[in-house]
């Protein structure tokens, strides 16, 4: 080999380690935001829910309910939501999962 071409190979070969740092800190950070959407949903919908306690005195009966009367709104595709309740005066569950592929 010679030299002008060594310091090609060198070239290509750092270009290709410097792209791929690039694409797993771009990958890293896409999913650090995608966690903290989904835990802003799931605080967004914890707040509904305990506004609608302090106003009606019971809890929502389902995610269907705040969608419809309390204008909650989200992305079906993206996100499901664990809306598990137990009696109108006792706290649901809330869990909020972001579904693979998103």
């Amino acid at each position: 080999m010679t030299a002008p071409s060594k310091k090609r190979g060198y070239w290509m070969v750092s270009f290709v380690a410097a792209l791929l740092v690039f694409l797993i800190v771009i990958s890293a950070v896409s999913r650090s935001a995608s966690n903290q959407s989904a835990a802003m949903l799931e605080k967004a919908l914890d707040q509904i829910v305990t506004d609608t306690y302090a106003i009606e005195g019971r809890y929502p009966d389902s995610v269907k309910t705040l969608v419809e009367k309390k204008r909650f709104s989200y992305d079906p595709d993206r996100y499901m939501i664990v809306y598990d309740t137990f009696s109108d005066n006792i706290r649901p569950r809330i869990e909020v999962i972001e579904r693979s592929g998103s």
